[in-house]
């Protein structure tokens, strides 16, 4: 292999080595470092180098892979608003015939689940979304019901029991 940086690459990287603050805005907005590294025509070890060397960088990277989770959850959310919130009369025009994808409000257009080879429009389950947008909110848990019947004196039968095997074991 040949140690020859092409000079694009190298530009590419000396412009993230002297402005890290790219790779933090880049990871907290949602991206990746390979997509980063692809971007810029860098190697991702390279990048993953540079991040390693300084500790406030490290630590403000470990930071944005925080934000990125936020991120995630945001952009989630904001899918899920479109995909349980729709009016499916704005998909169709006052004569009752159905508007082309393109004559459809975005926020419409979202929630298509599926077109078919007809033009006709499959859209997303507004139960299931909202069920995911409640459980994503912290507003609906799943209860786990456990029944048996465990009694006091079966825990100490059981305890006496486990210590008499200890017991055994370490006499033999």
């Amino acid at each position: 292999m040949s140690d020859i940086v092409p000079i694009a690459k190298l530009k590419s990287f000396e412009l993230v080595k002297s402005n890290p603050d790219m790779i933090i805005d880049h990871i907290a907005n949602g991206g990746s470092l390979t997509n980063l590294a692809k971007m810029i025509k860098c190697d991702y070890s390279e990048i993953m180098k540079l991040i390693r060397s300084d500790e406030s960088l490290h630590k403000r990277y470990m930071a944005a892979l925080e934000d990125r989770k936020e991120w995630a959850k945001e952009r989630i959310f904001e899918e899920l608003k479109y995909m349980s919130a729709y009016n499916i009369q704005d998909a169709v025009r006052p004569d009752g015939t159905l508007k082309t994808i393109q004559e459809l409000p975005e926020d419409l257009a979202r929630s298509i689940k599926e077109v078919d080879a007809d033009g006709g429009l499959k859209f997303s389950d507004k139960l299931k979304a909202l069920d995911q947008k409640q459980k994503l909110l912290g507003i609906s848990t799943e209860k786990i019901e456990i029944t048996g019947k465990l009694t006091l004196e079966d825990l100490i039968k059981q305890s006496m029991k486990e210590e008499e095997d200890v017991n055994k074991t370490t006499s033999i």
